[in-house]
């Protein structure tokens, strides 16, 4: 069941999150509570940084920590995506001769024919 929440913004917020939603195609509610959900899921010492950063307008800072993240859930990809690998016998697993470059060799791979798909006859 949906509940609707009201929140004060000012003109500023209020203008960046209309901004988010347009370039998303997505609407303002479906915004916010995108928003929520990220903000409540994270650990009150991790939203008090991230909050502390935005006061002090650190911007270079909020990029640096922006760049981990984003860093940190590559890593977490690759590693599900090799674990995924693994479980179906493709790479990896113990008798595997396959090493950290021929899975990096392989993503190259499939990541350039993903941007350069063949033509269908």
């Amino acid at each position: 069941m949906a509940v609707t929440l009201s929140a004060n913004v000012d003109d500023q917020m209020a203008r960046k999150v209309r901004i988010v939603a347009e370039k998303e195609h997505r609407s303002i509610s479906n915004v916010v509570s995108s928003a929520l959900t990220v903000f409540t899921g994270l650990p009150k010492d991790v939203r008090d940084t991230l909050l502390e950063l935005h006061s002090h307008q650190d911007v270079s800072g909020i990029k640096r920590l922006a760049r981990e993240m984003m860093a940190t859930v590559s890593r977490i990809r690759l590693e599900a995506a090799t674990e995924s690998l693994a479980a179906e016998k493709i790479f990896g697993g113990p008798d595997s001769s396959t090493d950290e470059i021929d899975l990096m060799e392989e993503a190259t791979r499939l990541t350039e024919a993903e941007k350069h798909p063949k033509p269908n006859p």
